[in-house]
């Protein structure tokens, strides 16, 4: 997959609010189509080609009825600069050799601040400066992986804990990032009614808890 056609996907601002919604929850496209205000149709080619790009995949449930999920970990780079423009998906992150990141940042500290006084130091200047970035987006992407599999444990213990599943939801939201209930009632696409009744059960089991920030009420896992 070329990172110019992921840009080009990511481009349009529907499907960045289909894949906002999906990184969230899978969703059937009933639910995207009701939580985006966007029509079906409009849902259903916005899907298809994220999935013919591999971004989201699709499962049909039992009722023969088909949820997308966000497929893959992606991570995008873009250099712009006087001297460079550069578009990147960098690969796995999971098999970088973490042992050697420290001294090869350290040296990298360490080198003369003034430019070498001949071409063929500048160029190697550049060259380890250019190999250091590759380091770091490798460890980003790396990081990246661990946090993925931080949130799917998040979800699968929530999981395990609560049978509702609008407790469920709204409690794996406010896990991710505290909220007020504005703001979990427009990103989950639900009532506010709901959602501040969903945050007073879940505080009274000693759940979530109310702090004060900005002068707004935001929840935040106790």
């Amino acid at each position: 997959m070329r990172a110019e056609d992921i840009l080009d996907i990511l481009g349009n601002e529907s499907r960045r609010k289909i894949l906002q919604l999906l990184s969230r929850r899978p969703c059937y496209v009933s639910e995207i189509s009701y939580c985006l205000r966007m029509a079906p149709k409009a849902v259903i080619e916005h899907l298809s080609k994220l999935e013919r790009m591999g971004l989201v995949e699709s499962v049909t449930d039992v009722n023969r009825r088909k949820y997308y999920y966000i497929s893959r970990n992606l991570r995008l780079e873009i250099d712009l600069s006087p001297h460079l423009f550069r578009v990147d998906s960098p690969p796995s992150g999971s098999t970088l050799d973490k042992s050697s990141l420290a001294g090869e940042f350290m040296r990298l500290f360490e080198m003369p601040v003034n430019s070498p006084d001949n071409l063929r130091g500048i160029v190697e200047t550049l060259e380890t400066l250019k190999k250091a970035q590759r380091t770091l987006s490798g460890l980003q992407m790396a990081l990246m992986e661990k946090i993925n599999e931080s949130f799917n444990a998040l979800v699968e213990f929530v999981g395990r804990m609560m049978d509702d599943n609008l407790e469920r939801l709204i409690l794996i939201s406010v896990a991710k990032a505290p909220s007020d209930p504005e703001g979990i009632s427009e990103e989950l696409g639900l009532s506010i009614n709901e959602v501040r009744a969903v945050l007073e059960n879940l505080e009274k089991k000693g759940l979530v808890r109310k702090i004060e920030r900005e002068n707004k009420i935001i929840y935040s896992v106790l």
